[in-house]
This record gives C-alpha cells, sequence and structure tokens, in this order.
C-alpha cells in the first residue's frame, strides 16, 4: 500500500483549512474574522492528532494564508504571523498533549471524549488570547474590546472542534 506523502497531506490540508475559513467567514467581529464557528480549528485539532504535534508549521502556513486569502485583514505581517503562530502553537501544543495521555482516536470511550473536550476548552482560551493580543498591539483592536473579542474567539473555536474534530477523527485515513 502506497503511503501519501507528508507534503501532500499538508498542502491538502492548508487548502481544506483556507476554504473552510472561507464558507465559514460569516458575522464577523470588526474586520478580524472573529466568527461564532470556527470549524477549521476542529480540521486542525483533527489533523495533529492524526499527523502529529510536529505537523504545527501547516497550521501556521494555513492560518497565515486564511488571513490574507480571504479575511484581507488590514493587519501587518508581523500580526499575522503572531496571530497565526498562536493558533499553531496551541492546537500544537494539544495534540502533543493529547498524544502523552493515550488519546484514542477515533474516540474510544467517555476518557478520550472528556480528554477532546476538557483539552480544547483549554488550549483554545491561550489560542483566543494569542490572536486578539496580536490585533490588539497592532492597534487594530481597542483594548476595551479585547474581552469580548476573547470570549466570542474561544466560543468559535471550541465549536468547531466540538463539532467537526470527533467526526474527522472517526473518518478512516
Amino acid at each position: 500500500m502506497k503511503t501519501t506523502p507528508h507534503w501532500a497531506v499538508g498542502i491538502g490540508y492548508v487548502l481544506a483549512y483556507v476554504v473552510l475559513d472561507a464558507l465559514s467567514f460569516v458575522q464577523p467581529l470588526l474586520k478580524l474574522g472573529i466568527t461564532p464557528w470556527t470549524p477549521q480549528a476542529g480540521l486542525t485539532v483533527a489533523f495533529l492528532v492524526w499527523r502529529g504535534w510536529r505537523h504545527a508549521p501547516w497550521t501556521f502556513v494555513a492560518a497565515f494564508l486564511a488571513e490574507v486569502v480571504v479575511r484581507g485583514s488590514p493587519a501587518s505581517l508581523p500580526a499575522l504571523a503572531a496571530a497565526s503562530a498562536s493558533i499553531a502553537l496551541g492546537y500544537g501544543g494539544l495534540a502533543y498533549l493529547l498524544s502523552r495521555r493515550r488519546f484514542a482516536h477515533p474516540i474510544a470511550g467517555r476518557r478520550d471524549a472528556a480528554l477532546l473536550v476538557i483539552g480544547s476548552a483549554i488550549a483554545a482560551a491561550p489560542v483566543a488570547i494569542g490572536y486578539v493580543a496580536a490585533f490588539v498591539v497592532a492597534g487594530l483592536l481597542p483594548v476595551h474590546e479585547s474581552g469580548a473579542a476573547v470570549a466570542r474567539y474561544w466560543v468559535g473555536d471550541l465549536n468547531g472542534v466540538i463539532t467537526l474534530a470527533p467526526l474527522l477523527l472517526a473518518w478512516p485515513h
């Protein structure tokens, strides 16, 4: 049986991420693109659990590309890089911790479901804080709106992970 090269899987993930970002780009907060549902977060968690946390650089590329192509963010390249790094580091860290806890995929029981939900809820918080902080520092989001933006980003990512990641993790790969 021939295996798909790592680079091909990575490029497929990046393309799927950008497409999901485009499809879910509704009701964004300001021009930052913080939406109430983020399916690409679920795709990312599934991808990094399947392929391993060392593939988090693909997440950086996907998030950065989505910021530029889909969202047309007015932020500087360093701000976009910081926001994208927040996503890659946060969900890469989650994938690493899940691998250390012997997380089973497809989800084999309550323990694995709890690990995914609780881990995602925890990981989505620093991702949201880092993402929003990048735009606050860049001067694109007033500090007084950052709390609401973090909450909305956290909810959107958690919705995306809880909705999509279990389905993708059950998919044969």
